[in-house]
């Protein structure tokens, strides 16, 4: 836990330096994932560099996702460290995935969140990567139901797998349509892909692009960092 929390400060020094907004931690090195809940140990341990990050970090932003849909946990996380969002890869419907059938459970979330009288913001994915939807819907019916019905603060948009990416008309579409949600960018994140959605999107979650070597599994790369940075918030400057 002393090498995890060290370098979790670590990679958040790197991206504080180069002017990002915040931080999303995640289990990822607990592959294969468990689908909708989560040994205690991994709660307590995500609570544990949470509580690291927020104290360090007090300015930045802090999301926390425990992979695959440990919904509950993470909220419980979020709320006791004073995380700011959560992500939440099935939040409403059901998906087919590598840990199976996923289901949402919007109902519980947000009774949940009532229950601790939090205010941890709820980021969901829209078809989330790696993940197909039970029944094709039309995704602009799924979005509108997804805030009006699921409740949640925010969309994440991404493409089929880790590191590729959205399709932009959607982002397009769905700006028209629902203008009063944000839509971050959840995967493929590029500077050149945000020039491509600006003014259409109002965040973005980066990993691969600012990784060495483009690695997922990799330390950040703080030049990649620096540049992503002045790109981003360039265009939002604009926008």
């Amino acid at each position: 836990m002393k090498e995890l929390r060290r370098y979790a400060l670590e990679q958040a020094a790197i991206l504080e330096a180069a002017h990002f907004n915040g931080v999303l931690l995640e289990n990822f090195g607990d592959a294969p994932f468990h689908p909708d809940t989560v040994p205690p140990h991994i709660t307590a341990a995500m609570a544990v560099i949470a509580d690291a990050i927020r104290s360090q970090f007090p300015h930045l932003l802090l999301g926390i996702n425990i992979l695959r849909n440990a919904t509950a946990e993470a909220l419980a996380v979020a709320h006791i460290t004073g995380a700011d969002f959560i992500r939440i890869n099935v939040h409403t419907g059901a998906a087919i995935t590598d840990q199976g059938i996923l289901q949402g459970k919007a109902h519980l979330t947000i009774r949940y969140r009532q229950q601790l009288n939090s205010t941890v913001a709820l980021w969901a994915d829209l078809n989330v990567k790696h993940a197909a939807p039970l029944r094709d819907r039309p995704l602009l019916t799924v979005a509108e139901e997804m805030v009006e019905r699921g409740k949640a603060d925010a969309l994440i948009l991404t493409g089929p797998a880790t590191g590729t990416a959205p399709d932009a008309a959607l982002f397009r579409q769905l700006k028209t349509h629902l203008p009063q949600i944000p839509l971050i960018v959840g995967s493929g994140a590029t500077p050149e892909l945000l020039q491509t959605l600006a003014p259409f999107f109002d965040g973005c979650i980066v990993g691969t692009a600012i990784k060495v070597g483009g690695s997922t599994a990799a330390p950040i790369d703080p030049e990649k960092a620096r540049a992503f940075a002045v790109t981003y918030h360039s265009l939002q400057q604009n926008s």
